[in-house]
């Protein structure tokens, strides 16, 4: 009996033993499950603090940087205009200014050459115009003045064409040779009576004619140009009248016609040094640079060879102002 109960007892305390005991697998996985918990727990909760902090303070968006525009460069500035080259004058530093036709002109034969710039407008007085090239008749008297002229060697001249007026007053080769000189010596109205006196001998002279309407185109440029293109229209390869117009035309600045009178003088003596010359002056005018130097060249290589009015010292200088850089 006792022995019975013996084992009854054991058996309850092996099936309490059985029912308290947890096997050491299972605990683990229960630490396992419990730390994952914990850990969800502990994310959810800072997940939460943040969510509560961002509805309570959202961030302000920073304001996207204005970009900047790029200054405009100033434009640069605009090259100071070259100041127009002072209008030419002969013997300075400008162009030469073109011997007025070749008829008298009260310039002395060797003008001083001015210090200061003046406008290239032709001389106040006319110059002297110069005789037709042809040399005049077979007269020996008269062969021997003209050279003389074309060597500027007035005092040879002037006796010459007095013995050929002394034979006949009325000589239209010598009055207009003596009319030549007297202009360039400045002596205007002795100039201007023996125009007159060769327009006597021979009414339409066309040296004679520009030589007068040159004179009295100083006063009036209106009355000479008229003057001349109505003699023009009679005879309009008259080179002296050509040359006389373009003389009045540049008195008034008016280049592009001078310019175009002096070339048509050229068409009936291509040689004249004072055509030639004058014609360069306008074209320098003009800005027409490269025909300017060549025909002051020209000029200055006829005036070799032949009696010129310009001043070559000056058309030298000129040329060379031309040329430089």
């Amino acid at each position: 009996m006792e022995a019975e109960r013996q084992a009854a007892r054991n058996l309850f305390n092996a099936k309490l033993s059985a029912g308290n005991g947890t096997p050491p697998n299972r605990n683990k996985l229960w630490l396992a499950l419990g730390a994952l918990a914990v850990g969800l727990l502990g994310i959810g909760i800072y997940f939460w603090f943040q969510l509560q902090g961002l509805s309570q303070n959202p961030m302000i968006a920073r304001p996207a940087p204005t970009p900047v525009q790029p200054q405009p460069l100033p434009p640069a500035p605009m090259a100071t205009p070259i100041a127009m080259a002072p209008t030419p004058v002969a013997a300075i530093e400008a162009p030469p200014s073109p011997p007025v036709p070749e008829m008298p002109t009260p310039l002395t034969r060797e003008r001083p050459v001015p210090q200061e710039r003046q406008p290239a407008l032709p001389p106040e007085e006319p110059s002297p115009i110069r005789l037709s090239r042809g040399k005049p008749a077979t007269n020996p008297l008269l062969e021997r003045a003209y050279g003389a002229l074309q060597r500027e060697d007035f005092a040879a001249a002037v006796q010459d064409y007095d013995k050929v007026l002394q034979a006949d007053p009325r000589n239209t080769d010598a009055l207009l040779g003596m009319a030549s000189i007297a202009g360039r010596e400045g002596q205007t109205a002795k100039a201007e009576a023996l125009y007159l006196k060769a327009l006597e001998a021979d009414p339409k002279n066309p040296v004679a004619l520009a030589g007068l309407v040159s004179l009295l185109g100083n006063g009036d440029p209106a009355a000479a140009e008229s003057r001349l293109k109505n003699l023009l229209a009679t005879q309009p390869e008259a080179g002296h009248a050509h040359f006389a117009l373009g003389n009045v035309y540049a008195r008034q600045g008016r280049w592009s016609e001078a310019q175009q009178a002096y070339f048509k003088s050229l068409a009936s003596d291509g040689d004249n040094p004072d055509y030639l010359f004058n014609l360069a002056v306008s074209l320098d005018h003009l800005r027409q640079i490269k025909p300017a130097q060549q025909y002051y060249q020209a000029a200055l290589g006829a005036a070799a060879g032949r009696s010129a009015m310009f001043d070559k010292e000056g058309a030298r200088r000129r040329l060379q102002e031309l040329a430089a850089p």
